[in-house]
């Protein structure tokens, strides 16, 4: 019975997740959420090699990034990175990102609650390099998969994402990302003397933005059209807003994401906020961000902060 139960468990939790890797899609920052992912084409402080690792030549000076989410259903995710620029022309980027469910009640075959309690974990840690060339910013980063749907259930793997980034001017710019080449989970099943393997693929993405400022006296409006491609015939049109408003001592930016998803037969739509604030304490230059969305029906609502610093 307690086979039939795991067999069961691992194929309802991998059609409410559509497939693996789908937690990674949700975002890793504040501002990343709240813009609809849409920054393959702009900076976004300490969290560079997340959004476009060719973005992490951008970094002039020593970057941290820390995140966490709230997510509804007892889900959490929590990313955190690194990045230094190695003169003259590079830079290098560690990060880590986990999302897990928690305290999720076991059932048997005839659907009656044991006294078990199980959690699922997704995660990966990532070395990312990027360095210039010429006008053009190319970086690659390194990914070590590990995931567990149960106990007896594991899967590790590897990954490859690969960005490029160009400055048009001071006002406008484009990125390219391809995330997941030759990517996938190499999954274990073990109950007593039964073992099983297998191989699963990591849905490939191929992310076009292009980002453009605009200003308004001393506030400024940011705009970052995105179409992201995916193998498997779904596509994600975004759109990120970013507006920011200069109070003289400081700026708070307001942010508005919005999202269609399609593929051969569903549609969907999500939008997003949130607002971040920069400041100064002592030798960091940091952000403080928040962001929101509203999830999909019946999901409930979730929350994101980050904070970053960057050394002076």
């Amino acid at each position: 019975m307690k086979i039939i139960f795991y067999i069961l468990f691992a194929l309802s939790f991998s059609f409410s997740q559509n497939e693996a890797g789908s937690s990674f899609l949700l975002g890793t920052n504040a501002r990343e959420l709240a813009l609809s992912n849409s920054l393959v084409s702009s900076y976004n402080l300490g969290f560079n090699s997340f959004s476009n690792p060719a973005l992490l030549n951008q970094t002039d000076k020593i970057e941290y990034g820390f995140s966490l989410f709230s997510l509804s259903l007892d889900r959490s995710i929590q990313s955190i990175s690194f990045s230094m620029p190695l003169p003259p022309v590079a830079t290098f980027g560690l990060s880590m990102f986990r999302s897990s469910i928690g305290s999720i009640q076991g059932y048997d075959s005839f659907g009656n609650q044991t006294q078990s309690e199980y959690s699922t974990y997704e995660s990966y840690v990532m070395a990312t390099f990027a360095m210039q060339m010429n006008t053009l910013s190319v970086g690659a980063s390194f990914k070590l998969y590990n995931s567990k749907l149960i106990d007896n259930v594991k899967a590790d793997g590897i990954g490859f994402d690969l960005g490029f980034y160009k400055k048009i001017n001071e006002k406008n710019s484009i990125g390219v990302k391809i995330t997941n080449l030759s990517s996938k989970y190499n999954w274990s099943f073990q109950y007593n003397n039964f073992n099983q393997q297998y191989e699963e693929k990591l849905s490939t993405c191929i992310a076009v933005g292009y980002s453009s400022n605009i200003e308004f006296g001393k506030d400024n409006l940011a705009l970052s059209p995105q179409l992201d491609f995916y193998d498997s015939d779904r596509y994600d049109l975004k759109l990120g807003l970013e507006y920011g408003l200069n109070l003289s001592k400081y700026v708070l930016n307001f942010r508005l994401g919005i999202k269609n998803s399609k593929n051969f037969d569903y549609s969907d739509n999500d939008i997003s906020f949130g607002f971040g604030m920069p400041f100064d304490l002592k030798n960091y230059k940091m952000n403080f961000d928040y962001g929101i969305t509203p999830g999909m029906v019946q999901e409930g609502i979730s929350h994101v902060v980050s904070l970053t610093f960057k050394v002076n």
